[in-house]
């Protein structure tokens, strides 16, 4: 398992994936069509977005080929 301490995941996700985006920008991205997912669903969650959005960085963090 990676080391998830904070520096490392927020250095990793300011990798540049191509010339415009980072990990995180693609991140941003997945997180959007998810929270329109949930709401086309009308599914809810209990976690603020910031919560969320922090566990889905970390995820995909823990579970990339980096």
């Amino acid at each position: 398992m990676p080391n998830t301490h904070p520096k490392h995941v927020s250095n990793w996700l300011k990798t540049r994936i191509n010339d415009r985006d980072t990990i995180f920008d693609k991140s941003v991205e997945l997180f959007d069509i998810i929270q329109m997912e949930l709401e086309n669903e009308s599914l809810y969650l209990r976690a603020e977005d910031k919560i969320m959005m922090i566990k889905l960085c970390k995820f995909f963090y823990e579970n990339s080929f980096n």
